[in-house]
């Protein structure tokens, strides 16, 4: 008699089982969705990364074509560039001052959709 009163419980029960499982199902999901987020904010992060970087690029462009060329960029443009694999529009819009220009750069994969805005002045003498 002493043998069945005796019982070892080595494990788990039915109902532990089923909470456990209960809780990874709610668990689980809740973090995919939280990684899914994040790797959709890296992704615009390193995207106006970029854009932030052409636009600079293209500011330096105008200054060196100033100080090397004696020449201003004198009418707007858009042009296309390829950087880490990817197609960018650049825009450049001018604005004539007295004697200072701003160059208001912008830059996006989709042009009605900027990632970047920069503005630069240059002295126009």
């Amino acid at each position: 008699m002493k043998f069945f009163l005796r019982r070892k419980t080595n494990g788990f029960t039915l109902i532990e089982v089923m909470v456990a499982v209960a809780v990874l199902g709610f668990a689980v999901p809740a973090v995919m969705l939280l990684m899914m987020q994040l790797t959709d904010s890296a992704g615009a992060i390193r995207d106006k990364t970029i854009a932030n970087w052409i636009a600079e690029n293209k500011a330096t462009e105008l200054r060196l074509e100033r100080v090397f060329l004696n020449q201003l960029l004198q009418r707007e443009q858009t042009e296309k560039i390829e950087m880490a694999g990817t197609e960018w529009t650049v825009d450049v819009d001018i604005d004539k001052a007295q004697i200072w220009i701003r160059y208001r750069i912008t830059v996006g994969r989709d042009p009605d959709k900027p990632l970047a805005t920069l503005d630069t002045y240059l002295h126009d003498t």
